[in-house]
């Protein structure tokens, strides 16, 4: 059973800035997921799973683990202020909202990984011509 992980936030326009005590967790034994309106930092046995109230971009976002507490600043998709950190909504809005964000986060993802292919492919590309051309 996972217990719930205690937390303090803040925000400016542009970010949300968590501060997560993590109760003698090794950085290695941290596991951080964020996807557009979700958070997940687990930390054995704890676990802290938010659903945000506005989206950040995964991408945009940093961590960093200093004398035992991990700091998050999540870039804020849209800038403004939330005022508050958590979705308020019924258990099938909260739901819905997980399932947007983890297609959105696997679509990127995908993406990512096409034009990665598609760049190592136009390198290999440039690289034969090269070899061929002579130079």
């Amino acid at each position: 059973m996972h217990i719930k992980g205690t937390f303090s936030w803040s925000e400016t326009l542009a970010d949300v800035s968590l501060s997560i005590p993590l109760k003698g967790a090794s950085a290695k034994s941290v596991d951080i997921f964020v996807a557009e309106t979700i958070l997940k930092v687990s930390y054995p046995p704890f676990l802290l799973d938010l659903n945000l109230s506005g989206a950040v971009s995964d991408a945009s976002s940093n961590a960093l683990m200093k004398e035992g507490v991990l700091t998050m600043r999540l870039k804020k998709s849209v800038a403004g202020l939330w005022n508050r950190l958590l979705f308020d909504g019924t258990a099938a809005e909260v739901n819905e909202r997980r399932i947007r964000a983890f297609t959105h986060r696997e679509k990127r993802i995908e993406e990512q990984h096409k034009n990665a292919k598609k760049k190592r492919a136009e390198e290999e590309r440039m690289t034969l011509r090269m070899q061929v051309n002579g130079t």
